[in-house]
């Protein structure tokens, strides 16, 4: 049990410090601990709605929030959860939980091995763009996140991020903040979906949620602090490793 408690503390200090390291190490994490893949997902959509809430007010209260940019990227992704969440249903239905199972096992290691390779070319490639990004392409973003977020809780920090500096001229504390607010409504909502659907430990949840909060609180304030370039580096390592273990297993 203490496993999970230090494994919240741990991940919460992620979100708070750098905005990934939820579901891309979460998910992952109690797979490997022996939770059921749609439980694991089902359990950290849970935990990532309360902890990016936590951190998202956070960031809000520091001014590094966009709400508008946050609320486009919220009406695509509406579509794409309920979308996902009927596909699922249709594949459990069909062929049951463990074929389902296995199918967001999988998605679930190509989300991680894409997510972390697009990490790293963001951080030594990639420059800030000076321009806005069209309502259109807000949207379809969402859509796309939110579809993949549904399948596998991971998505919204990676690919969000990725493309708000490809697109928007928004400094990295503010895209962070706007990262967070929009994955904790996505979070939210999927999680609901989930929990309908008997994907989620609420007794895991709490256990992570509760370990969870005094990491946030640490990763924020540390965030101001130092230059988590090289942090982002063994993080998006990790998750690389994990993917692979994940799709050879």
């Amino acid at each position: 049990m203490e496993i999970f408690y230090f494994l919240g503390f741990a991940v919460g200090f992620l979100v708070g410090l750098t905005g990934m390291g939820g579901g891309a190490v979460l998910t992952p994490a109690l797979i490997f601990l022996g939770v059921q893949p749609r439980i694991a997902v089902g359990t950290d959509l849970l935990y990532s709605a309360v902890t990016r809430f936590l951190a998202s007010l956070m960031h809000y209260r520091k001014g590094n929030v966009n709400v508008k940019v946050s609320s486009t990227l919220l009406a695509g992704s509406i579509p794409g959860l309920l979308i996902s969440a009927y596909f699922m249903t249709f594949l459990r239905n069909s062929w049951g939980v463990e074929v389902l199972n296995r199918f967001l096992t999988q998605i679930l290691a190509f989300v991680l091995i894409i997510s972390s390779l697009a990490t790293i070319y963001k951080m030594y490639f990639l420059k800030s763009a000076d321009k806005t990004p069209d309502n259109l392409s807000l949207i379809l973003t969402g859509f796309v996140v939110g579809a993949l977020v549904q399948l596998t809780s991971v998505g919204s920090g990676v690919l969000v991020t990725l493309f708000l500096l490809l697109f928007t001229g928004m400094v990295s504390r503010v895209i962070v903040g706007t990262e967070l607010l929009f994955g904790f409504v996505l979070t939210f909502f999927a999680s609901i979906i989930h929990a309908g659907m008997g994907n989620v430990d609420y007794g895991l949840a709490l256990m992570l949620t509760v370990s969870s909060i005094p990491g946030v609180v640490a990763g924020v304030f540390t965030s101001s602090k130092i230059d988590d370039r090289m942090l982002r580096v063994a993080l998006s390592a990790l998750i690389l490793v994990m993917g692979v273990v994940l799709l050879l297993g």
